[in-house]
């Protein structure tokens, strides 16, 4: 395994760029390349450009995390606070994104991470809207129920 990975690091070095290796989770650790050209602000704006386009194009979870945020409240939203979108696991970005070969690009994925979890924040908030409401629903619905128990219970002992 060692000598593996030193192999590996030994060609990484020899190419003249630079790697981050992260786990993503069902994926393993994956090698992030970092090119040298990440200096020049508009390569690296473009390709933040492209990260974030993908996310808004692509990233297909926002039924989730409505359905999330309605049924569990400020957990969903913890949870989209918390998650780490990647384009590895997105269905649709790897599929219709012309953008493939930028998945390894850091820059590229800091951007990309950044919106879709954006997107999946308001999505969860949403939820909770909808989480609130009909707890305030059911509250009334419970108290209302609760005085006609306790109207009906009161009659019957005074008549």
């Amino acid at each position: 395994m060692v000598i593996v990975l030193l192999l590996s690091v030994s060609t990484m070095a020899a190419n003249k760029n630079y790697y981050v290796y992260e786990n993503i989770v069902g994926l393993g650790y994956i090698p992030y390349q970092i090119n040298k050209s990440i200096g020049k602000k508009e390569n690296n704006e473009s390709r933040c450009e492209k990260g974030k386009n993908d996310a808004k194009k692509y990233h297909k979870r926002k039924r989730r995390y409505i359905i999330l945020g309605a049924i569990t409240g400020p957990v969903g939203v913890a949870a989209a606070i918390l998650a780490k979108p990647s384009p590895h696991k997105g269905r649709d970005t790897s599929f219709e994104s012309n953008n493939r070969d930028m998945f390894n690009d850091l820059a590229y994925l800091k951007c990309y991470r950044k919106e879709a979890r954006k997107v999946n924040i308001k999505a969860s908030l949403i939820g909770l809207g909808i989480f609130t409401i009909i707890y305030i629903l059911l509250t009334i619905f419970v108290a209302l129920l609760l005085a006609a128990f306790f109207k009906a219970l009161i009659d019957g002992l005074g008549g």
